[in-house]
C-alpha cells in the first residue's frame, strides 16, 4: 500500500501544508507483497479554476479566462490504478468549477474534499471489484492565509462506504493514510516533541515574540519536520512493511498573495528524472528535477 502523512510545516521560516510519501507500487503474489516500482509518484498538485457561465470557447468546449485559480494538494493510498483514475476525474472536475447563478465566488476546503469524496464514491461503487479495492485520499490546502485545512478520505470496501473527514491542522496535527502508517508508532515523537519545546517556551519566555521565542520557535519547527522524516524513513528502510519502500517524496502547498502555489521535492531523484532530453534543438530546455535531503 503505502504511507503519506501531511502537516503544517513551519520550518525555516516558511509555513506551508506538506505532505510526505514513500514511492513504492506493490503486488500480492500468494501470502506476500512483491515490489513492482520504487518509483511511483503518488503526490500531485491539482490547478482549481473557477469560470462565469458565459466563458465557454463557442464551438470548442473549452472554458477560458479563470476569474480565480489555486492549487492544492493530493495524495494517496490503496490500488494505484483505481486511485489514479480517481484522481484524474478529480483533476478534470476541480479545473472547471462554473458558477451559473449569483457573483464570482470562491471554493472552500469542505467543499473541494466533499466533490473528491463523491467522485470517488461513485467510480467505486461501479467497479466491478469495489469491494476488493483499497482507496485513502489526502486533500489539503489553503482557504486563505491564515486557512489551512486538510481532508482525509477513506473507502470501505467491505460495505462499500466512503468517509471524508476535514479539519483545520494546526502545530500538533500530523494526519496520516496508508498501510505503513497503521504499522508506525514513530508519528507519536512529533507531537511529543512539539509540546515539549512549546511547553519549556512558555516557562522560559516572558515574551511570546522575544528573540529567545523567536529561535525556540524555529527550532522547534525545524526539529518537528525531521522527526516525520525519520518516521518515514524508518518505513521506507523497514523489512517489515513490505508495502511500504522506494523514494520519499514532498508535495508542499503554501498560501502566496492570493492563492495556494505548490513545491515538488524527492529525497533521492531516481535515475529516469536525470538528464531528460531538451525539448528545444536549438537551445537548452528541459525538465530541472528538485531534490533534498531528507533525515534517516
Amino acid at each position: 500500500m503505502t504511507i503519506v502523512a501531511c502537516w503544517l510545516d513551519e520550518s525555516y521560516g516558511v509555513t506551508s501544508l506538506a505532505a510526505l510519501a514513500d514511492a513504492r507500487a506493490s503486488e500480492k503474489v500468494g501470502s506476500s507483497w512483491v515490489p513492482l516500482s520504487d518509483n511511483t509518484i503518488k503526490l500531485f498538485a491539482v490547478e482549481v479554476r473557477c469560470f462565469k457561465g458565459d466563458s465557454l470557447a463557442p464551438g470548442f468546449g473549452a472554458w477560458v479566462n479563470p476569474y480565480y485559480k489555486t492549487t492544492i494538494g493530493l495524495g494517496f493510498a490503496g490500488h494505484c490504478f483505481e486511485a489514479l483514475t480517481i484522481i484524474a476525474h478529480i483533476q478534470r472536475a476541480m479545473a472547471a468549477l462554473v458558477v451559473l447563478d449569483g457573483p464570482p465566488c470562491e471554493p472552500t476546503g469542505k467543499g473541494l474534499v466533499n466533490l473528491a469524496m463523491d467522485i470517488a464514491r461513485r467510480y467505486l461503487n461501479s467497479h466491478k471489484h469495489g469491494s476488493s479495492r483499497d482507496f485513502e485520499l489526502l486533500i489539503y490546502g489553503w482557504d486563505g492565509p491564515d486557512d489551512p485545512w486538510i481532508g482525509k478520505i477513506v473507502w470501505d470496501k467491505r460495505n462499500k462506504e466512503i468517509e471524508a473527514r476535514h479539519t483545520n491542522p494546526n502545530r500538533y496535527s500530523v494526519i496520516t493514510i496508508g498501510d505503513g502508517a497503521k504499522a508506525s508508532g514513530k508519528f507519536g515523537w512529533y507531537s511529543r516533541i512539539r509540546t515539549k519545546i512549546a511547553r519549556q517556551l512558555y516557562l522560559r519566555s516572558s515574551e511570546s515574540y522575544s528573540e529567545r521565542g523567536e529561535f525556540s520557535q524555529a527550532v522547534l519547527a525545524i526539529e518537528a519536520t525531521k522527526q516525520i522524516e525519520r518516521g518515514i524513513g524508518y518505513l521506507v528502510e523497514s523489512k517489515f512493511v513490505d508495502t511500504v519502500g522506494g523514494v520519499r517524496q514532498r508535495l508542499q502547498i503554501k498560501w502566496e498573495v492570493d492563492k495556494g502555489i505548490a513545491a515538488f521535492t524527492a529525497d533521492n531523484q531516481p535515475a529516469l528524472m536525470d538528464g531528460l532530453p531538451s525539448v528545444r534543438t536549438d537551445m537548452v530546455l528541459a525538465p530541472i528535477p528538485v531534490t533534498s535531503g531528507m533525515e534517516k
